[in-house]
């Protein structure tokens, strides 16, 4: 029964560990190692311009061609948004203007109809998803007409079906849902792919005195946004996994060491050594089959978890290439399953190093003699300093969060919706906005509704326009002067960057600049999340355009999105998109807290494994030494005696563990610095918090041993004797 008690609490601490690296590891294969699912896809690259800086600058049409005259194996898309107008409702879609090899350069064909060939012109070629969401999956969609409002032109087009592409087809950069051929009037900034080596890539497209070419792998480029989180992620899986391992190797020292007496008996019998560890090893062999089993169910469920948890309308989410195909990753649970099989035979084989000198007598008059308590105290000086890392780390992300949480905006958040409005065929109408934003803000609900061209947390744009309530709307505070009226004109409202910058020892009141008058000067808001606005010149929309609205509510804004597109329905308009602006909050932010959850998670499960670890130690040793303890009480032997003696069994193991696990934690969490916010890897305040946790956890797992071992009664043990 003992046995069977050990082997269950081994197998479900290893099921564990298994579940928790299979569950992350199956998101680095599709998200980090190969989140291009093209044939070939690491030959591909991606061809920069830059400046001799090394800025990004646009790479134009001239540039390809001029490129493609030294090498024809690369291609070209454009960035474009249409309205989709000519199915059930019109709709605002992602897709890309591209040259008319791009499929064929990516190896991909349509599953319907063809792909796109050199005298192709007002012809598109639909994604799976866009052909099943506005069509119907309409078996018939080839040859039909469909029209499309491109924002760079002037006009409605029409555009012939050729295809449909392969389901999940992605296109990194954006989730395109349509494609078209590339036109020379409306190509704007070009991103060319090719298969060709960096090396040969560098020396073969020319470049003049005021560019230079960058040449990326795309594979790794796709991947560099989530490579930070998931790297940590894998980290904190594979300690997690050791954490269990060790421990499962400690549990089974102890078991081994009470088995003792079955040992002894087999080998009067018979039993040879050789027979006796083969006997070990089947039992290790079937305690990692049970553990894999349990945790590749367990890895199952929490994959499904955590692809619940990001949020669908999430952009950012949307952009990362490789989460369709995110599943159960089989080498990475045979990986998970090695290490714990190798942890078992380990455990089996170092108590099995005497059975050739086995002494039946004394394994039958004392089946608690023990063989292995260095070892044992090994196993748990490296649990706990593995134990200490994830805490630390843990730790760490937890005191960014909290700093990110503190983030001054700039401007108030909650209960603010966002509307993004695009501008129908290339024109331009300001009294169509105005009258929109207008009767928005009539709608029950909302407080105002004020037009932008742009808002915060969605890049750096040094000249935005706004309406006059803009600045009320949003909350941003008037730092000095006065807000814009609605008789201003050519005027503008600075931010305090832009006046530190321009106006470092003087009031900009009054001030002129461009031939305005700087009326007002406002708080500063952030481009993103992690980034601080740069200096910002607010102008009247009354003297430039403004398609954007923000809408300050009294009730839960997302609850006024369907009245507000009917707003804009009436009017004849389509909405291109419609959000809170907590959603673009998280949108920067969902990496950190995804990571730092389930490293806390992790480092929660490890504190907890390893006070088993401990108490499973500790009450082997006080039963160990049980006589002892009783011959000791009974020569006067005090209970704070005895307590002292009960805790030096894991004292200097913890106290070595950690020490070990603090030198570690400052050294590997150096590598999760892009993660942090205004912290730093020697954080003295999350280092004792875990060294705390981890002395609270050896305390509680040393307490019902204790009372064990002070409930010794020296006359039973003396008569025992």
């Amino acid at each position: 029964m003992f046995v069977m008690r050990k082997n269950l609490l081994a197998a479900s601490t290893l099921a564990l560990g298994v579940a928790a690296c299979t569950a992350i590891f199956s998101f680095i294969h599709p998200l980090l190692l190969n989140p291009l699912a093209y044939p070939r896809a690491s030959e591909l690259v991606t061809i920069e311009s830059r400046d001799l800086k090394g800025n990004t600058i646009p790479t134009s049409l001239a540039d390809f061609e001029a490129w493609k005259t030294s090498s024809s194996n690369i291609a070209a898309f454009d960035i474009g948004f249409f309205f989709l107008t000519g199915a059930a409702e019109p709709e605002q879609i992602p897709g890309a203007l591209v040259t008319p090899n791009l499929f064929r350069l990516l190896e991909i064909s349509p599953v319907l109809g063809r792909d796109f060939t050199n005298e192709d012109d007002r012809v598109v070629i639909l994604t799976d998803a866009c052909w099943r969401r506005h069509f119907g999956a309409d078996p018939n969609i080839l040859g039909r007409s469909v029209a499309l409002d491109f924002a760079r032109t002037t006009e409605v087009e029409r555009y012939t079906v050729i295809g449909v592409l392969p389901k999940n087809f992605w296109m990194y950069y954006a989730a395109f849902e349509v494609f078209v051929p590339l036109d020379r009037k409306t190509a704007r900034n070009l991103n060319v792919i090719g298969r060709v080596s960096t090396a040969q890539a560098q020396s073969t497209f020319p470049t003049d005195k005021d560019k230079t070419v960058l040449i990326r792998n795309w594979q790794q480029s796709a991947a560099e946004q989530v490579k930070p989180a998931l790297l940590a992620l894998a980290a904190a899986a594979i300690l997690l996994l050791l954490i269990a391992s060790v421990n499962v190797g400690s549990l089974l020292l102890t078991g081994a060491n009470a088995r003792r007496r079955e040992i002894a008996i087999r080998s009067a019998l018979g039993a040879t050594p050789a027979r006796l560890l083969r006997s070990l090893l089947a039992e290790s062999l079937q305690l990692t089959i049970g553990a894999t089993v349990a945790g590749a169910i367990l890895a199952k469920a929490v994959v499904t978890a955590l692809l619940s948890t990001i949020p669908p309308d999430l952009y950012s989410a949307r952009l990362l290439p490789g989460l369709d195909r995110v599943t159960v990753d089989l080498p990475a649970l045979a990986f998970a399953a090695s290490i714990a099989l190798g942890a078992c035979i380990v455990a089996h084989i170092i108590p099995a190093r005497g059975l050739r000198h086995i002494d039946l007598v004394t394994g039958l008059k004392d089946a608690s003699a023990s063989r292995s308590p260095r070892a044992r105290k090994i196993l748990i000086a490296a649990e706990v300093a593995l134990s200490v890392v994830l805490l630390a780390s843990a730790g760490l992300l937890l005191k960014t969060m909290r700093h990110i949480q503190d983030i001054d905006l700039g401007f108030r958040p909650g209960n603010l919706l966002v509307l993004r409005l695009p501008v129908p065929s290339g024109q331009f109408n300001q009294q169509y906005y105005d009258s929109i934003a207008a009767q928005i803000s009539a709608l029950p609900g909302v407080q105002s509704a004020a037009l932008t061209s742009q808002l915060p947390l969605t890049g750096n744009s040094a000249d935005r326009v706004v309406a006059p309530n803009y600045f009320a709307t949003m909350k941003i505070p008037l730092t000095r002067g006065r807000f814009f009226e609605p008789q201003d004109h050519h005027r503008i409202v600075i931010n305090e960057a832009r006046a530190h910058r321009d106006f470092p020892l003087e009031d900009p009141i009054g001030r002129i600049i461009e031939n305005q008058e700087i009326i007002g000067v406002v708080g500063d808001t952030r481009s993103r999340l992690f980034e601080k606005e740069g200096p910002v010149i607010y102008r009247s929309n009354r003297d430039a355009q403004a398609s954007q609205i923000a809408i300050r509510t009294s009730v839960d804004p997302i609850s006024l999105a369907a009245a507000v597109r009917k707003v804009v329905a009436e009017q004849g308009g389509t909405v291109a998109e419609i959000s809170t602006m907590e959603n673009f909050i998280e949108n920067d932010n969902w990496r950190h807290r995804q990571t730092a959850s389930l490293t806390t998670l992790f480092a929660a499960l490890a504190l907890l494994l390893t006070t088993v670890g401990l108490y499973g130690v500790i009450s082997f040793a006080v039963a160990r030494r049980r006589k002892e303890i009783g011959i000791r009480m009974a020569l006067g032997a005090s209970p704070s005696n005895v307590i002292s003696l009960v805790l030096s069994e894991s004292a200097i193991p913890v106290g070595i563990g950690l020490t070990a696990g603090l030198t570690l934690s400052v050294a590997m969490t150096q590598s999760l610095k892009s993660l942090f916010y205004e912290v730093t890897p020697a954080d003295p305040t999350v280092l004792i918090a875990a060294a705390l946790a981890i002395a609270i956890a050896a305390l509680t797992a040393s307490y019902i041993p204790t009372r064990r071992a002070l409930s010794v009664d020296p006359i039973t043990i003396l008569r025992t004797e």
